[in-house]
């Protein structure tokens, strides 16, 4: 998956990257082949709340310019339970604490 200016591309061939190894104390470069696996034939629709809520992001600056026309065009599904849909433990308010 690559970045270009109007968002990823999932369409580019395989690519090389150098990987350091460590060798009793000595760094050896290993050229690995990546390759890039379809796993899904479209992009998966996200929930129209989240998509909203991106949107929105957007609107207000929020999200850079250059990664709208991504937001924008991302798939809605209407009858999509939200995978988060549960409140992390650390995101939930501090009711133990004296503000007085």
């Amino acid at each position: 998956v690559t970045q270009s200016n109007s968002g990823y591309n999932c369409d580019r061939q395989n690519s090389f990257v150098n990987v350091l190894q460590a060798k009793r104390n000595a760094l050896k470069y290993n050229n690995s082949e990546l390759t890039n696996d379809v796993l899904y034939s479209q992009l998966l629709p996200i929930p129209v709340m989240k998509k909203r809520d991106l949107e929105n992001l957007c609107k207000k600056n929020i999200i850079p310019q250059q990664f709208h026309a991504e937001f924008f065009d991302l798939r809605a599904k209407k009858n999509m339970k939200d995978v988060l849909a549960e409140t992390d433990e650390e995101d939930e308010p501090d009711t133990d604490r004296d503000d007085s």
